[in-house]
């Protein structure tokens, strides 16, 4: 009989090895009626990939269906929106003072309540802000956030901001009948000092409140700012502790080798609260040290992400976290921002954003602090200009946006888009797919309009 010679090349499934028809580039005579046995293997094969493939994306349905339908917690202490997601051991609050931020605020917001997470949240809206958050703020109240607001048309803009008697001379410039006209007549560096004194005002007032609910750690960082985890970076240098001493270089560098170093424990698929709960992380433990400041890395926006690596109906131009890669070295740090305990607030007035106390309670000496020291890092993101302009008189515009986009020295944060482009579909399955889109993108694209309706 004839016969024709047939390559099988390698079919990846779980089947026996000892099966006649299964072989790895081997050459064997094939006749007619082995052929057509092949063939319907192989067939049988394929409609068995197919329907696997339709039985998963079947199930991330159910799953996403599921976190849509699941009635927000009441209780900002768990987080279950379907059975598969474990309870969080504690969960974060914020407080976030912002002016004009309607286009970033969803984002931050999205990615904060699933990476730390967050659940109480206390939001401070600047006294000569031309924007109302409300409607963005309401959105997240459904998804079982505790968001309060305090604005100057409310009894806590009095109680909070106008009424504490704070020692700085600045404070005679605070009061209701701030106007553009008026914020013109000042200078570049009386416009900041005035932005400063409400910042740390907030501040303080918002850890007091927070302190009175028994709340614990808390992020203190602005809307543009996010906090993300500190993994390893082989060029990011020696640690600042080691101070040229080789033998502590190198036991530093083969803690990160082998694991035993608590950033070397750090897991994309945690979240901040879980890393800190197991211990890992010595300042966190720290019985004397209630304010852990991290380091800040600028993003700039001159470069972009072209890695379309996005849930379906997601628009990567939305979203700065993943859309924008390229940082600042790891040895051009930024002044860094903190993560306090609000259950250890002394009461004392902020002393400065960057490291809200003085004395010991804080974590370092100054400002800035070593990469290598901590576990997590904060990304300052310059963003889009539609995004960084302000309605009205800006102190900062357009030569702001530029010179901040003219970093000499900068590096693509590839292991940080391995972790935190996963945020996003965390994010899809906690609330739904529809549900996402419109708590992030769609209200981004609302903002927008907005942004373009304010009075110039």
């Amino acid at each position: 009989s004839s016969y024709t010679t047939t390559k099988i090349n390698t079919i990846i499934i779980d089947a026996p090895r000892s099966s006649s028809y299964i072989m790895e580039d081997h050459i064997r005579p094939v006749g007619k009626k082995h052929k057509r046995q092949l063939l319907i293997i192989a067939f049988f094969f394929l409609l068995v990939q197919l329907a696997f493939e339709r039985f998963h994306i079947g199930i991330i349905s159910v799953l996403e269906k599921a976190a849509a339908s699941s009635p927000a917690s009441s209780s900002f202490e768990e987080d279950r929106p379907y059975p598969f997601f474990k309870p969080h051991p504690f969960t974060f609050s914020a407080c976030l003072m912002i002016k004009d931020q309607n286009i970033i605020l969803p984002e931050w917001l999205a990615y904060h309540y699933t990476f730390l997470p967050l659940r109480r949240l206390i939001v401070g809206v600047d006294p000569i802000s031309k924007t109302d958050p409300t409607w963005i703020l309401n959105k997240y109240r459904s998804i079982g956030m505790n968001i309060t607001m305090w604005r100057r048309d409310t009894n806590n803009y009095k109680e909070y901001w106008k009424k504490g008697n704070f020692s700085n001379p600045w404070n005679k410039k605070l009061d209701e009948r701030y106007s553009r006209m008026q914020e013109r007549m000042y200078d570049k560096k009386t416009l900041h000092e005035q932005h400063r004194l409400r910042q740390r005002s907030f501040y303080s007032a918002c850890l007091r409140k927070l302190k009175d609910e028994g709340r614990t750690w808390t992020a203190v960082v602005d809307a543009d700012e996010y906090v993300n985890f500190n993994f390893y970076h082989e060029r990011e240098g020696e640690p600042g502790y080691c101070r040229d001493d080789k033998a502590c270089i190198t036991a530093y560098e083969e803690s990160m080798r082998n694991g035993t170093h608590f950033r070397a424990r750090l897991n994309a698929s945690n979240t901040v609260a879980e890393h800190i709960s197991r211990g890992y992380d010595p300042w966190f433990q720290s019985s004397d040290k209630s304010c852990i400041v991290l380091a800040r890395f600028l993003f700039i926006s001159t470069k972009e992400s072209d890695d379309e690596r996005m849930p379906p109906g997601f628009n990567i131009s939305y979203f700065h976290t993943i859309r924008y890669r390229h940082r600042t070295t790891l040895h051009q740090l930024q002044p860094g921002k903190s993560i306090v305990d609000a259950s250890r607030y002394n009461g004392a007035f902020m002393s400065n954003p960057h490291r809200l106390y003085n004395g010991t309670a804080c974590t370092g000496t100054n400002v800035y602090v070593h990469n290598s020291e901590l576990s997590f890092r904060v990304h300052h993101y310059v963003g889009s200009w539609e995004s960084f302009r302000r309605p009205g008189f800006d102190s900062r515009g357009w030569s702001t946006f530029s010179d901040r986009n003219k970093q000499k020295h900068i590096e693509v944060d590839n292991v940080a888009w391995l972790e935190k482009s996963l945020w996003l579909s965390d994010f899809v399955i906690r609330v739904g797919r529809e549900k996402a889109l419109e708590l992030t993108q769609q209200l981004r694209m609302e903002a927008e309009l907005e942004m373009g309706k304010v009075k110039k």
